[in-house]
């Protein structure tokens, strides 16, 4: 098996019961799962699915009431009209597999449509079931090959399950690795018979409407792990030193950027940092969907908001709880355009906050060498934590978050700053030094895990694509989030 579920199914299950939990009519739920798809099939490319198979809609569920089949029809065309230039746009190839003598002469023409606009298309490639039944599917195709050994085109003795397969409706499709079931029910529902006979499955309580992409990452994490051990020694370690040179060049251009600011002096710093939370202030709004004269707007409000603290950083000393709202006036600003996920946009956001603020703080009581401890500290747990854990490897530290990430480069991280600590105390004397610098690297961790999380809540892989080659300010400065929010706090406590 390869390093990722290449081809994942999904049995969507669990509308109708969401609708019902909240008083509410079944189409609602049908709805309310719809919008699920299009964050699934955005966060396919982050974990390595190249193929997303669905099941839409099944050839028993013509058994429902006609209020409820009209309704998921008058759905599906208005889900390909509104998804279609999207679709398009984001690199997806879509199919339809399925019976399609049944559905309305409209429809049928919709999904032609849709297969013929995206089919130069390979990101990923969406299959859609619709009047879909494994049964029906192996009935269609045996008549299809029936007839073609009725005309002489086939010898029944070349029959084979090979040339079986080559009749079924995923003729050009790989079969499924993962097959995932919503709702906590433990059955397949006629659902790609012939496909998943050696596929995985995978049964999770969640409703379909409340499933989101950190279900995928969690599920596609846990099944890398368990086949890390089957992939050849080469292959791992060509993966473990493939993103290596990138790494070290993004870090190369930033430090002599960071190292620049430095020799300016506070002045320098400060309008770094401004340019930077601005910048990740942008690329939060973004990842949660703000776009157009939203996202600008939050953009501008960032920008007023922590001007003044870096014409005037004294203002943070003289009124934090000023400073604070003015931190956190386009998180709000922000939360307010969003409906989903609110509460995991504030929450990073305060983070965010947090860790800015206590660099404002770090800048104006210390100057560049505060700034620059703090980054020595955070650049060395990474460096040291990512060349131990390839090193090494070893369990995961958090794999449902961060699969590549192993306990042996954590503590490899941690024990690295304690020995630049104790270089400190050596040299000024603060005992504090050692317990201060580990924590920072702690805080540093977390802030990459924290990152990490939301990204994968969102169904993104990269927070932008601002640092060429690399990504996004987020990306690279998760860490020093999380180790300046550490870092002041151990200045709060050491110095109060």
């Amino acid at each position: 098996m390869g390093q990722s579920a290449e081809h994942v199914a999904i049995i969507m299950d669990g509308n109708g019961r969401w609708a019902q939990q909240r008083g509410l009519p079944r189409l609602a739920g049908h709805h309310e799962g719809a919008k699920r798809i299009r964050e699934i099939v955005q966060a396919c490319p982050s974990v390595g699915v190249k193929h997303l198979t669905i099941f839409a809609f099944s050839t028993e569920n013509w058994k429902r009431t006609q209020v409820e089949v009209g309704g998921l029809m008058r759905m599906f065309k208005r889900y390909i009209l509104r998804e279609a230039q999207d679709l398009v746009n984001e690199g997806v190839r879509v199919r339809f597999i399925g019976d399609r003598l049944r559905l309305d002469k409209t429809l049928i023409r919709l999904m032609d449509e849709l297969e013929a606009l995206t089919a130069q298309n390979a990101k990923v490639h969406l299959t859609i079931a619709l009047n879909y039944g494994g049964r029906d599917e192996v009935t269609r195709a045996a008549q299809r090959m029936a007839g073609d050994v009725e005309r002489g085109k086939l010898a029944a003795k070349e029959v084979t399950a090979e040339v079986l397969a080559r009749y079924l409706d995923t003729h050009s499709l790989p079969d499924p690795d993962l097959v995932i079931r919503t709702s906590g029910e433990a059955r397949i529902s006629n659902f790609l018979l012939w496909q998943s006979a050696y596929a995985e499955y995978e049964f999770i309580d969640t409703l379909w409407p409340d499933f989101s992409a950190w279900r995928i990452y969690k599920i596609a994490g846990q099944f890398w792990i368990a086949r890390a051990p089957l992939r050849s020694n080469s292959r791992m370690t060509q993966d473990r030193w493939a993103d290596l040179p990138l790494r070290l060049a993004s870090a190369i251009v930033l430090l002599l950027i960071f190292s620049a600011s430095l020799y300016v002096g506070r002045l320098g710093v400060l309008a770094l940092g401004l340019v930077a939370v601005v910048a990740m202030q942008w690329e939060l709004a973004r990842m949660f969907g703000l776009s157009g004269s939203r996202l600008l707007a939050v953009t501008v409000v960032a920008a007023l908001g922590w001007l003044p603290m870096a014409v005037q950083p004294v203002i943070l000393t003289q009124s934090l709880p000023l400073a604070a709202a003015a931190g956190l006036l386009p998180i709000m600003l922000g939360a307010a355009f969003i409906a989903h996920n609110r509460m995991v946009y504030i929450g990073y956001g305060a983070l965010l906050t947090l860790g800015m603020l206590s660099f404002w703080f770090l800048a104006l009581t210390f100057g560049a060498i505060g700034i620059a401890i703090l980054a020595a500290v955070v650049i060395l747990s990474d460096i040291g934590g990512y060349i131990a854990g390839r090193l090494m490897g070893g369990p995961k530290f958090w794999p449902a978050i961060s699969p590549k990430k192993t306990w042996s480069g954590t503590v490899a991280g941690w024990a690295l700053a304690g020995l630049f600590g104790l270089y400190l105390m050596q040299h000024t004397g603060a005992w504090w030094s050692v317990p201060a610098a580990i924590t920072v690297a702690f805080g540093a961790q977390m802030g990459d895990i924290a990152e990490s999380w939301v990204k994968r809540r969102m169904g993104v892989k990269d927070s932008s694509q601002l640092i060429p080659g690399h990504g996004g300010f987020l990306d690279r400065l998760d860490g020093f989030i999380g180790g300046a929010a550490a870092f002041g706090l151990i200045t709060a406590l050491f110095l109060s």
